[in-house]
C-alpha cells in the first residue's frame, strides 16, 4: 500500500506542469498510465473484499488481516509482476534527475535537511528496535 501511495504521489508531482520537465514526456506518460492501471486493479480488488472502515475498526488485527488479504489479491492478480513494471528504467532516470535538480537548487536546502533528518530518525528507530531486549 505504501508503494502505491508513493507511485501516486510521484505521478501527481510529475503530471504537474513545471519548467524543469515536460508532462508530455513519453516516460512520464507511460509511468502515469502504469500507475493508473495498478490503481484500477487495486480498487477492483478492494471492491471485491468485504467492506471495512479502518477508522472505526477497534481491533488492529482485523485491519492487518484485511490489508494482508488485499495484498494477496493483488499478488494473485499480478502473478508475473516484477521489479521495473511500474518504475521502468526511463522513469527512474526522470525521477533521479528531478530529485537531483531539486536538491541542488536554491530551494533544496530545506528538502535536504528534511531528507537527512528523516534518515537520522529512521536509523535511530532501527537501532532502538534492534537493541530492544527479546
Amino acid at each position: 500500500m505504501f508503494v502505491i501511495s508513493r507511485c501516486l504521489l510521484m505521478a501527481l508531482v510529475l503530471a504537474t506542469p513545471h519548467p524543469e520537465g515536460d508532462p508530455k514526456d513519453p516516460a512520464i506518460k507511460d509511468f502515469i498510465d502504469r500507475v493508473q492501471h495498478y490503481w484500477d486493479l487495486h480498487k477492483k480488488i478492494e471492491a471485491s473484499a468485504p467492506p471495512m472502515d479502518k477508522k472505526k475498526e477497534p481491533d488492529p488485527a482485523v485491519i492487518v488481516d484485511h490489508q494482508r488479504k488485499l495484498a494477496a489479491g493483488i499478488r494473485e492478480a499480478r502473478p508475473k509482476a516484477a521489479e521495473g513494471d511500474i518504475f521502468t528504467p526511463s522513469i527512474q532516470k526522470v525521477l533521479i534527475d528531478t530529485i537531483k535538480q531539486e536538491l541542488s537548487s536554491g530551494r533544496g536546502s530545506r528538502k535536504r535537511a528534511f531528507t537527512t533528518s528523516s534518515s537520522d530518525r529512521a536509523a535511530s528507530c532501527a537501532r532502538a528496535i534492534s537493541e530492544r531486549p527479546s
